[in-house]
């Protein structure tokens, strides 16, 4: 505790110490008159405390304090009113409407005070509702049958008895706050000991109307010692403080009930000390109707608990994860705090997907259950851990930077190891992105953060872990400047088109050009290298590739119009992304006929990795491209998957033989050299018998050519037959100016 802490500590205590030996000496040894000005002088004493500390407090929680204490404040000067009234020997006045303001208002400052802490609305109206209803209702019957029975016409009996209600009203809000949000919170353990002094003293009074008897020294005394702890709460360090723990709302439904009840029968009490002769028949109906609405306050208030219990399980189902049982996103975002010290492990299985497909998604469910498992067990105590998605997890930990890199790797190799499942024991591995930040301020961030440090570790071979360092938020910055200059970029259709040769290579005469997209961004020409994958992912590549289908098919259609002989076909890159995209074949069909050009002026080249993302659904939609006369053909053959039963099992109609095969082929003349040349020989053979084309590419100079003709390609492309150059340098150089002249078109 710091300076200032102390010294308000010390502040407090002295007031309190005080404010209590005083009460105790008037009390004991002071004249009538004293003990009258007793309560009201404490309470303006508090009031004035009150006023001082709303200057320390939060703004948020400043005009709660001074409704609070204004309530206090106008019942203290109504008593000091009355006091020097009796004081100077003109007798008493009725204050009794002005004290029932005052009790009212400091309701309305407690009830702000609750919301500030953090307590729902329904919890805050809930719980009092029974005790407002119950108390008034217990006490206007007492009154009545008082006056009807027993002869009682005391006329402040029913302003007390509204006082008990809001007394016992802000004594159920309190007791709700104290043991639900601000369980540590010594401000508020005040308060209800001063609501509880201030409900006797009521009581007390309501005893002396029924009974006629010298009681008010007693009340006085009990009344001035309650609002002695109010000042006290108000002089409190921790009145500055906000919410310090957490619980369950059903924790505070015992004190709820016997706060109430305890309540409602001390406002019955009285007319049972006192019954008039004869009377003794009402006194029992009176006692039966307390012990009758008793019972149904309890039932109610088992009826709020089962209430209570149903809202907090759908809350814990919102919040938490059914397979698993952890929380989910939503609890993960409910349970940041901004300005913490905080490390996010983002965690993604990386092979769940094979697990799915290879043995259903119960076993998946399962391998899911096993591996939160085994995370929770990890975390401990140390942090605490989340579902995220299908099969991404966050682990939260206050712990630094190299504690939550051993807490990574600790859980690469726990998801590492087999996890048993229904249909035996299954291997997984899991990808681990690091983020740390002393003071984040958006969880969002920070989550994007670790996400990006898991996908490094993913591209790093997965079952590994990575920290998000400078590097990658850099790298992440530009990605987000190429991103939003991309979308620009399709916008604007601010895209160029260039054109490379397909040569025939028993008669070098072109027969196709292949279009290859270029961007000209910040004075730089990018190839497809530097930006295809994040029109891939970002979905850009669909309206891209709609640009280039159209761009290309007009391009070749002018040439078409400017030479009827003319039978350059051009050859347009398609992704994955387009081959799943429902309207690609039909998107195919209008553009060769907005163009009128026919089927066999296109072909369309996809890699093996697209041909196998959805091998129905790329079948299907290559099947209706083929049907229209358009030309397959199958890229980079010889890398990456290049399964031969790719060439039967899909329409394809040309094979591009990868450059990786064909410059080694040529120029190198050792063992290496020979085997990459008897794979194109394979290629080309098996190829041959399937009745397929073959295009090698790669080719960089005669030497390259020669062999390629010797093996039997059917075409071949390369800088020996010409770059990738704009529409007019590449037509001019290859056609003629003649056919250079050809109408202009987009692209």
């Amino acid at each position: 505790m710091g300076t200032h802490g102390r010294g308000r500590l010390a502040a407090w205590a002295v007031y309190l110490m005080l404010s209590l030996a005083v009460d105790a000496v008037i009390s004991t040894v002071g004249p009538p008159v004293a003990l009258a000005g007793l309560a009201p002088v404490t309470g303006l004493m508090a009031s004035a405390v009150g006023a001082l500390t709303i200057v320390l407090a939060s703004a948020h929680a400043r005009s709660a304090m001074a409704l609070t204490y204004t309530g206090v404040a106008v019942t203290a000067v109504a008593k000091t009113y009355a006091w020097l009234r009796i004081t100077a020997g003109a007798g008493p006045v009725p204050i009794q409407a002005l004290v029932v303001c005052g009790h009212l208002i400091a309701a309305v400052g407690v009830v702000r005070w609750l919301r500030v802490q953090g307590l729902a609305r329904r919890q805050v109206v809930r719980p009092v509702l029974a005790v407002v209803v119950g108390v008034l209702a217990v006490g206007i019957a007492c009154w009545w049958l008082g006056r009807q029975y027993m002869g009682v016409a005391h006329g402040d009996h029913l302003a007390v008895t509204v006082r008990l209600g809001i007394d016992s009203a802000l004594l159920v809000w309190v007791t709700q706050v104290s043991t639900v949000v601000a369980r540590q919170n010594r401000t508020f353990a005040l308060l209800r000991l001063g609501l509880v002094l201030m409900i006797a003293a009521d009581a007390i009074l309501e005893y002396g109307s029924f009974t006629d008897s010298a009681v008010h020294p007693l009340h006085r005394t009990v009344a001035a010692a309650g609002f002695a702890l109010f000042g006290a709460a108000a002089l409190h360090p921790d009145v500055t403080r906000g919410a310090a723990s957490s619980t369950d709302a059903r924790a505070a439904a015992p004190y709820r009930f016997i706060e109430i009840a305890t309540v409602c029968l001390s406002v019955a009490v009285a007319p049972a000390l006192r019954p008039a002769p004869g009377e003794i028949q009402s006194v029992v109906r009176v006692l039966v109707a307390v012990g009758l609405f008793c019972a149904i306050l309890y039932r109610s208030d088992r009826a709020l608990r089962a209430v209570e219990r149903r809202e907090a399980e759908e809350r814990h189902a919102a919040t938490h994860d059914g397979l698993t049982g952890l929380p989910n996103r939503v609890g993960l975002y409910e349970s940041f705090t901004s300005g913490a010290d905080v490390s996010l492990l983002f965690v993604e299985i990386d092979n769940l997907k094979m697990v799915n497909d290879g043995h259903g998604r119960r076993v998946g469910d399962e391998m899911i259950a096993a591996a939160a498992q085994r995370i929770t067990s990890l975390v401990g105590d140390r942090g605490a851990a989340f579902r995220y998605a299908d099969d991404e997890f966050v682990i939260s930990t206050g712990a630094g930077l190299e504690a939550a890199r051993e807490l990574a790797r600790a859980v690469v190799d726990a998801l590492g190891r087999p996890l048993d499942s229904s249909c035996g024991a299954i291997t997984l591995s899991a990808s681990v992105g690091i983020a740390h930040r002393a003071d984040p301020a958006d969880l969002d961030d920070l989550i994007q953060e670790a996400d990006s440090a898991m996908y490094r570790a993913k591209a790093d071979g997965g079952g590994r872990c990575a920290v998000f360092d400078d590097c990658m938020r850099s790298d992440a910055l530009r990605e987000l400047e190429l991103a939003g200059a991309l979308r620009q970029a399709v916008e604007q259709r601010s895209f160029e088109l260039h054109y490379q040769p397909i040569v025939h290579t028993d008669t070098d005469r072109v027969v196709a050009f292949e279009a290859l997209l270029r961007w000209r961004h910040q004075g730089a020409l990018r190839s497809p290298a530097d930006f295809m994958e994040m029109a891939e992912s970002s979905g850009l590549i669909i309206e891209m590739g709609q640009w280039v289908l159209d761009s290309a098919v007009a391009v070749i259609a002018d040439l078409w119009r400017a030479d009827p002989t003319c039978r350059i076909a051009v050859s347009i890159n398609v992704s994955a992304r387009q081959l799943g995209d429902a309207g690609f074949a039909d998107g195919v069909a209008a553009a060769l006929a907005a163009h009128r050009v026919p089927s066999a002026a296109l072909w369309i080249e996809l890699t093996e990795t697209a041909l196998i993302s959805d091998v129905d659904a790329t079948t299907a939609v290559l099947r209706r491209v083929s049907d229209l006369g358009v030309r397959v053909c199958l890229d980079d053959f010889g890398v990456g998957y290049s399964a031969l039963s790719h060439l039967s099992t899909f329409p394809i109609d040309v094979v591009k033989i990868d450059k990786s095969f064909v410059i080694p082929a040529a120029r190198d003349h050792g063992p290496d050299g020979e085997k990459k040349r008897v794979v194109m020989a394979a290629i080309q053979s098996i190829s041959s018998t399937l009745g397929l084309d073959t295009v090698a590419e790669g080719v960089e100079d005669a030497a390259v050519h020669g062999l390629v003709a010797e093996i039997g390609c059917t075409y071949s492309q390369g800088w020996f037959h010409g770059r990738p150059q704009p529409r007019e340098v590449a037509f001019r150089t290859l056609l003629g100016d003649e056919s250079s002249t050809a109408p202009s078109a987009s692209g």
